[in-house]
């Protein structure tokens, strides 16, 4: 995955002029009770919160990645007890 330098995602000025299938669109689920990221593959507006790239294109408009999982809730306390 390619990000800027900084670790921060692209904005569309900087990916706009790429290959379509090297892009991914990092957007938020929307939902409170799902505070996961996702990366569907092209340019999207919806939840977006920036881009990344991939080295390697994709192939199939259909897959969705997982970018960040919020799995806070699940992490069990330090004494054990999630």
């Amino acid at each position: 995955m390619i990000q800027k330098a900084s670790g921060v995602m692209f904005e569309f000025e900087d990916v706009k002029d790429q290959p379509l299938n090297h892009v991914w669109t990092i957007i938020e689920s929307g939902s409170d009770e799902d505070g996961n990221w996702y990366a569907p593959p092209g340019f999207h507006i919806v939840n977006r919160m920036g881009y990344v790239m991939t080295k390697k294109p994709w192939t199939d408009e259909l897959r969705d990645a997982i970018y960040f999982l919020d799995d806070f809730d699940h992490e069990e306390d330090d004494d054990g007890e999630g």
